[in-house]
C-alpha cells in the first residue's frame, strides 16, 4: 500500500515540475516577444491555461470530426492556440501579437531544448528522427 502512496508523490511531484519547466520556457517566449508586464508567476499561469485550453479545444474538434479524427485535432490545436493568445494577451496584458508569439517562442525553445538533452544522453540523430 505504501507505494501507492508513492506513486501519488510522483505524479504530484511531476505535474509540479511541468508547470515550473513550462512556465520558464513561457516566460522566457514572453522576454523574447518582449513584452514589458512578464513574471514567472503570470507564466506559470499562461502555460497551465494553455495546457487545458489546447487540451480542451483539441479534445471537442476531435469528437466534432470523428470520422476524420487529425483533420479535427489540426483544427483543434489551432483554435485552441489562437484562445490561448487571446488569454494570454490579458494575462500578460500586451497585444494579441506579442502574446502569440511568446506562446510559439515557448514551444520552439522547448523543443531544441528537448532535442539537445536528448543528445546529451546518448540519443542519436538517426534515433530521434527514426532514420
Amino acid at each position: 500500500m505504501e507505494y501507492v502512496g508513492a506513486g501519488i508523490g510522483v505524479i504530484i511531484l511531476l505535474i509540479v515540475l511541468n508547470l515550473l519547466i513550462g512556465g520558464l520556457f513561457l516566460y522566457l517566449g514572453a522576454s523574447i516577444a518582449g513584452i514589458e508586464k512578464k513574471t514567472f508567476g503570470k507564466s506559470i499561469l499562461g502555460y497551465f491555461v494553455s495546457l487545458v485550453i489546447v487540451g480542451i479545444i483539441s479534445f471537442i474538434f476531435t469528437l466534432l470530426f470523428f470520422f476524420f479524427p487529425p483533420l479535427g485535432a489540426l483544427i483543434g490545436l489551432v483554435v485552441g492556440v489562437l484562445i490561448t493568445a487571446a488569454i494570454l494577451k490579458g494575462i500578460f496584458d500586451t497585444s494579441f501579437g506579442k502574446a502569440f508569439v511568446a506562446l510559439i517562442m515557448a514551444w520552439i525553445l522547448s523543443l531544441i531544448v528537448t532535442f539537445l538533452v536528448s543528445l546529451a544522453f546518448g540519443a542519436s540523430l538517426f534515433g530521434i528522427f527514426g532514420l
